[in-house]
């Protein structure tokens, strides 16, 4: 569970920058597709903050729960490894 959260907030913040990029490419240049461009971009940036902020939130709602899945994983692990090497 936390390693799809560190994932998937990784993906957000690399759409995040996609998005930006669009936006500043758009500003600068001058021509064809530069509408498209900015229109894209703020779309992709604006859900981008809104999906880094539900991960965020569910993350740290998951983390204020004691995220049990995680425990339990990482204890299976742990016992394996242990049984593994004996």
């Amino acid at each position: 569970m936390k390693f799809l959260m560190n994932l998937t907030f990784a993906m957000e913040l690399i759409a995040l920058g996609v998005g930006v990029g669009f936006i500043i490419w758009s500003r600068r240049h001058d021509g064809n597709g530069t509408t498209i461009a900015n229109i894209f971009g703020y779309i992709i940036t604006i859900a981008a903050i809104l999906t880094l902020l539900c991960t965020g939130y569910s993350g740290v709602r998951a983390w204020k729960k004691g995220c049990q899945k995680c425990k339990k994983s990482s204890m299976m692990m742990n016992n394996q490894m242990m049984q593994n090497t004996t």
